[in-house]
């Protein structure tokens, strides 16, 4: 029988059976592809060999009064050992007694610490390692079938399992041993450089292993977390889809189809057909209000430094100077920056866009202010999964008469913005609001500005209002616009002063300055 370490260096000369019949590694990996099982009986077999090894030579040396004294002798050896390593002052006492044998007495005393220390060090190790190696048999069957089709895994439990058998057998033989070559192999292999280099073997291919293992799971936990999330998104869809039919309302209301939607209809504008007077159509060149400009009023920094629900009324100049079509969808550009600025994951953007009643069917300015809270809402959904799934059924289920639609979606307004944490911040740019009818329509935004500083809506809510100049003309003190005098009249003059305008910005051809 070769010996057992031949089996560490190369698994190709491993042979072992504790019923004396020699198996070599390529049978080994063979029979542990058709039966885990009997591989599993061969370690267990030669870990409880050497455990009865080790317990019949515990028994012998109890019985044995001569054996007895010498594992008592052993262990006072090895932490005398210790203490004289720690003293080393008393090698001076005991050559002192007498020069010549204090010496010799002295180098004798130390040598047969030594060899104990060694021969107790190498027992410890052993007795340690198989002490774990039992308790870790359990969990690597566990690993074995929770893995049986990772062939990896199963191959690294293998390669634990040639060197336990290796370990084992090398115990048994140890435990085997008559005692003066068990002293001698204490002495001859001391235990760092054979069982404890094997233990240690043994432990890092089983932490190797609950490495592999872990990543193993987070990989499952991120395929399950990836396929419940992609679940969950589908779910969602068809939850905003079931709401644009309740609805009766399309997909192309968000914020992303109306800018295509809006650059569709501009570059259209000026296509490259060559018309009958024989040049084509050149887009102008516009002198526009742009973010960055609007930045810098005063009335914006105001409106966007007030920490509580707000709206900004932005009055300018036709901003679809050019367009002789009524009908046209352009958004006005600042509020395609003002979303491209503020979509990100920590915020909440809403864009809406007035376009003449006729594009889009609507027979009234009532069915417009529906249309209208109808999108936001939908946009509110579609922006938050966890609330859309909140308020589906409830929303679903709201049965209203025509007459009382509109006040119906502003309930339903109100219970979504209430459903939002206070963390996030909600943007809703409302443009081209001329639109919507020949009167302004001071009841809407009123309604809109006592529903987002209601006290039980706790997000934050800004609102940027844009027209054009003269729709909402200026009546009375210069810094009022007709919407805040008609917010005052109706009984809203505490809102006031969540109310901000600017007044004056233009939008021209620069060729005609």
């Amino acid at each position: 029988m070769a010996h057992a370490s031949s089996f560490s260096t190369d698994l190709d000369n491993l042979i072992l059976q504790p019923g004396e019949v020699d198996i070599d590694a390529d049978s080994l990996k063979n029979i542990y592809k058709s039966d885990h099982a009997y591989v599993n009986r061969i370690v267990e077999n030669i870990l409880s060999q050497a455990g009865r090894r080790r317990a019949r030579l515990e028994d012998i040396r109890r019985s044995s009064p001569r054996r007895k004294l010498g594992t008592n002798i052993q262990k006072l050896a090895n932490g005398t050992q210790k203490f004289v390593k720690e003293f080393s002052g008393i090698c001076d006492i005991i050559k002192g007694i007498d020069s010549r044998a204090g010496s010799i007495a002295y180098g004798t005393f130390s040598l047969l610490l030594t060899v104990a220390q060694k021969k107790q060090q190498h027992e410890d190790v052993i007795t340690s390692t198989l002490e774990d190696l039992g308790q870790w048999l359990s969990r690597l069957r566990a690993i074995e079938k929770s893995e049986y089709d990772n062939d990896a895994i199963l191959q690294f439990v293998l390669k634990i399992y040639i060197k336990v058998i290796d370990f084992g057998r090398d115990a048994v033989l140890y435990y085997s041993s008559s005692s003066s070559k068990r002293l001698f192999q204490a002495v001859a292999r001391p235990a760092q450089s054979t069982s404890e280099k094997q233990a240690g073997e043994i432990r890092s291919l089983i932490a190797d292993l609950m490495q592999e293992l872990l990543i193993i799971q987070h990989d499952h936990i991120r395929t399950i977390k990836s396929h419940l999330e992609r679940e969950e998104q589908e779910r969602h869809e068809r939850r905003i889809d079931n709401l644009e039919r309740l609805f009766g309302v399309s997909s192309d209301l968000c914020a992303e189809n109306m800018i295509q939607e809006s650059n569709r209809r501009f570059d259209g504008m000026f296509s490259k057909a060559k018309p009958k007077a024989g040049f084509a159509r050149k887009a102008p060149q516009l002198e526009q209000i742009s973010l960055d400009a609007l930045s810098e009023r005063s009335e914006y920094k105001s409106w966007m430094a007030n920490s509580s629900s707000c709206l900004l009324l932005l009055e300018g100049e036709n901003y679809d100077a050019y367009d002789t079509s009524p009908r046209l969808c352009w958004l006005s550009p600042v509020a395609v920056q003002f979303y491209q600025y503020f979509n990100e994951p920590e915020n909440c953007y809403i864009l809406y866009h007035f376009i003449d009643e006729g594009a889009r069917g609507i027979e009234d300015s009532e069915t417009g202010v529906v249309v209208m809270l109808k999108s936001i809402v939908l946009q509110l959904l579609r922006e938050n999964r966890d609330v859309c799934k909140k308020l589906f059924d409830r929303i679903q289920h709201l049965s209203t008469p025509p007459a009382a639609e509109q006040e119906s979606l502003f309930e339903i307004l109100h219970h979504v913005l209430r459903a939002f944490s206070r963390e996030k911040t909600i943007y809703i740019a409302v443009a081209g609001v001329e639109n919507m009818s020949s009167i302004p329509p001071i009841r809407l935004f009123g309604r809109l500005l006592s529903l987002i500083t209601s006290s039980d809506v706790l997000v934050t809510v800004k609102i940027l209002v844009i027209c054009r100049s003269g729709y909402w003309p200026n009546v009375g003190p210069k810094d009022r616009s007709d919407l805040q005098r008609a917010l005052a009249i109706g009984g809203h003059e505490e809102l006031l002063l969540a109310v901000f305008v600017a007044f004056g910005w233009k939008q021209r051809s620069l060729g005609n300055r």
